[in-house]
């Protein structure tokens, strides 16, 4: 099954953010590189500040990670917390 390849994305993208990694962009595209090449249709890879959803900065330290994407008709949809 492939659905945990988008648990695993997020695990790794908040990975990213606990090593020091703030190149935001890169880590979503990265993310949705890989979860492509698994199969999926992404809708979306992003990072957001928790507190409101709004874009993050390299500066906030409360971050969501979240996605939706399509594995054929089914769309999987999860986020993970990063406190930094």
């Amino acid at each position: 099954t492939l659905a945990p390849h988008i648990y695993a994305s997020l695990k790794t993208a908040k990975q990213q953010l606990i090593d020091g990694e703030r190149d935001f962009n890169a880590i979503c595209v990265n993310a949705e590189r890989a979860l492509t090449k698994a199969g999926f249709e992404v809708d979306y890879f992003d990072i957001r500040r928790s507190n409101d959803l709004e874009s993050a900065t390299p500066t906030d330290l409360k971050l969501v990670i979240a996605v939706a994407a399509k594995l054929g008709p089914t769309r999987l949809i999860d986020n993970i917390t990063v406190k930094l």
